[in-house]
């Protein structure tokens, strides 16, 4: 199968990136924290991460390093999020493209090889990609090698906002220090591994330090400023316990079912039923006709539990203001809330439908 030529893995960066961007007058993980914003159901949506490997300093928008026919192959492939990485530390690396999966049951994770990464890039590029078309299904795309060790990629990029330099470095290098390769000896802490990265943009300024754990998609944020929060809830996540505190979402979902699954997990948490990643399950939603005083949006959404409970979630929209900056910079904007009522089915076992 031939593949256009698109030149290096990335294109040259056009100017100097200002990393970090100025500190502004007021942050908006600060203003965020404030008001109390909730979390729930702010991951972004995607079935698939390609994130390539770039070292250096990063512009705001980092992805038009891209080469353009991938920037172009990527506009018709919405549920793959791309973004740059680079090694905590800015330290060499021998890898030049992850890519990862995150259907429930079904997670994958790939990593090719920096002296492979233009030509995997030029393979998604190609017209009428399969490789591509596999990850905008979520499906494994078969490039490079399949990697058992998670990834753990955290939002540094301060050009794009000055919160994510400023708290999301810290964060990234005390995972770094604790999941990352090390010596392990009898007192070691971690129980669990993982690959650390910084990352462009995760989504969600406000809630840095802010991470996704690949490949599930499990995506973290809002614990600030103590790095050390971001820390134990992504290890709690790799050790598959239930995390609510700075539960972000699930990526593959879109987030009226990201607030279902949440809900869902607090209500197992109440009861005592464990609810690590893949123990909670989205299986569809239907939009229902408005709500007497609901007038941003309601669907029903169907949950399964692993342990054959099935739970019908009513989920509205509300805003609230006053709002908060959604980026440092930015102008105010309403924040969005998310109501859930949760009926589990009335015996385990028994499915119940839309």
């Amino acid at each position: 199968m031939s593949v256009p030529d698109v030149g290096p893995a990335l294109e040259p960066a056009s100017e100097p990136a200002p990393d970090p961007a100025p500190e502004p007058a007021l942050r908006c993980s600060v203003a965020a924290r404030d008001l109390g914003e909730p979390v729930d159901a702010t991951a972004p949506r995607a079935v698939s991460w390609l994130a390539v490997v770039a070292q250096g300093s990063w512009a705001a928008d980092a992805t038009s390093r891209l080469p353009a026919p991938l920037r172009e192959a990527l506009a018709g492939a919405p549920l793959v999020r791309p973004l740059l990485v680079r090694p905590v530390g800015r330290q060499e690396s021998g890898t030049g493209v992850l890519l990862a999966g995150t259907l429930p049951g079904r997670t994958w994770l790939r990593e090719v090889d920096a002296a492979g990464a233009a030509d995997a890039l030029a393979a998604l590029a190609e017209p009428g990609s399969p490789a591509l078309a596999a990850m905008a299904s979520g499906q494994d795309p078969g490039l490079g090698r399949r990697s058992a060790r998670p990834a753990v990629l955290v939002c540094t990029n301060g050009a794009r906002d000055a919160c994510c330099a400023r708290e999301g470095r810290p964060a990234a290098a005390l995972l770094q220090e604790r999941l990352g390769p090390r010596r392990r000896g009898l007192f070691s802490r971690a129980a669990v591994g993982a690959d650390v990265w910084e990352a462009t943009h995760l989504g969600g300024h406000r809630f840095a330090p802010t991470a996704v754990v690949l490949p599930s998609g499990a995506v973290l944020g809002g614990l600030g400023p103590d790095p050390a929060r971001l820390a134990d809830a992504v290890e709690g996540t790799l050790l598959g316990r239930t995390v609510l505190e700075g539960y972000r979402g699930r990526s593959t979902w879109p987030v009226h079912e990201q607030a279902a699954e949440t809900a869902v997990r607090r209500h197992l948490a109440v009861v005592g039923v464990n609810a690590g990643q893949d123990d909670v399950v989205v299986d569809g939603s239907t939009p229902v006709d408005a709500v007497s005083g609901r007038a941003g949006g309601s669907w029903r959404v169907l949950v399964r539990h692993s342990g054959g409970r099935t739970f019908r979630v009513l989920v509205h929209r509300s805003v609230m203001e006053p709002g908060r900056p959604a980026s440092c910079g930015a102008a105010v904007t309403p924040v969005v809330l998310w109501d859930s009522e949760v009926d589990p089915d009335p015996a385990p076992g028994v499915y119940v439908g839309l």
